[in-house]
């Protein structure tokens, strides 16, 4: 019996453990794995909704692509759009949340539309569209990843756990 009440309240020290370590992580203010992947989608979206806009003049190709990418993808970039400003909500609140999420799109949208556009610089932009439209919806981030798209995320990352081989 003694051993039964031992390992007992070693099971509930370790979940408290487990429930306080994540409690912290979600205080602290660190973006959990889904927000990173919401962030590098939406970064992705917009940096070819921007060059959509900003490469007209080269012809239509590069909208083109991106409104195939959207069509194609609109369910995931919903979820992750709903991912970022559920984050942004539990952070600061319904409203002040909402406010946030509409000023973190938008400053990301203008960091892009600062930028110039050039014939090299839309080529390579609707050859990242083409992929994104053809691309899993799973593959997504990866393809951000691998295009340098790194958002900025106040806060940072949040550690990445390792399970125990034991």
């Amino acid at each position: 019996m003694k051993i039964g009440k031992n390992i007992g309240a070693a099971v509930v020290a370790v979940a408290m453990f487990c429930m306080s370590a994540s409690e912290a992580e979600a205080g602290s203010g660190c973006w959990q794995a889904s927000q990173v992947a919401a962030a590098k989608v939406r970064d992705l979206q917009t940096r070819m909704m921007v060059a959509g806009l900003k490469c007209r003049g080269y012809g239509p190709e590069m909208l083109a692509a991106y409104n195939r990418f959207v069509v194609v993808h609109r369910a995931s970039i919903q979820r992750h759009n709903d991912v970022l400003r559920a984050r942004f909500i539990r952070m600061d609140g319904r409203s002040a949340g909402q406010r946030g999420y509409d000023r973190y799109a938008t400053a990301l949208a203008n960091a892009y539309g600062a930028t110039s556009a050039d014939p090299a610089a839309c080529g390579e932009m609707v050859g990242l569209a083409k992929r994104a439209a053809t691309a899993r919806a799973i593959d997504l981030v990866a393809l951000a990843e691998d295009h340098g798209l790194e958002p900025e995320m106040k806060g940072g990352a949040c550690p990445v756990r390792m399970a125990s081989s034991r």
